[in-house]
Order: C-alpha cells, then sequence, then structure tokens
C-alpha cells in the first residue's frame, strides 16, 4: 500500500508524503487512510454502522477522526497549491508590466 499510496500523492496532488523513505516512518496521512479502508470495510458486516455514524461511537467515530486527519493534510495542499499560482500570477503580471514599460516607444 505505501508505494501506491506514495505514487497517488506523486502524481496526483505532487506532493511527496515520504511513505518509501529507507526508515519507514509512520506518516499520519497514510496511516488514517489505511485505517479509513479498513473500518469503511468493516461497514459491510457491521449493521449496526449507521447508527454508530449518528451516535458518533465506536468505529464510526474513528472514521471520522481518519477523515479529519485526511481532510487537514489535503487542505494544507491546497492551500499550498493556491499560493504557489497566486506567487505564479503575481510574477507573470509584474514581468508584463516590466516589459511594456521598457519597450521602446517607436512614435514616428
Amino acid at each position: 500500500m505505501r508505494l501506491t499510496l506514495d505514487s497517488i500523492c506523486k502524481i496526483g496532488f505532487g506532493v511527496e508524503i515520504g511513505c518509501l523513505s529507507p526508515s519507514l516512518p509512520e506518516v499520519p496521512f497514510a496511516k488514517a487512510f489505511d485505517e479509513c479502508n479498513r473500518l469503511v470495510i468493516r461497514r459491510y458486516i457491521d449493521i449496526f454502522w449507521k447508527i454508530k455514524r449518528a451516535l458518533n461511537i465506536g468505529t464510526e467515530a474513528q472514521l471520522r477522526k481518519n477523515i479529519q486527519v485526511m481532510d487537514s493534510f489535503l487542505y494544507k495542499v491546497i492551500e499550498t497549491r493556491r499560493a504557489d499560482v497566486d506567487a505564479a500570477k503575481a510574477i507573470h503580471q509584474s514581468e508584463v508590466i516590466k516589459s511594456s514599460t521598457a519597450s521602446p516607444n517607436l512614435n514616428c
């Protein structure tokens, strides 16, 4: 699962989460992702999962906490991407302004 998740994050989000580093660190996003998969699959055998979700108890409370971990990671990625896009736009606009003011005036 580590290779798959690391590849998806690199290709889909442009973020290296480091699941494949030699020391195999525990990555909170990866752990939450794996746990969410496990808990969602358990819903097939747990007929009371909707009640647990409504009361926020048991496995559904764990699922909600893991979803919050994943959400916080993904919102940070989105924030970073938006900041990168805004910075690129600002640089592009300043370059356009510089090039338009630096061009010679050819009034004949």
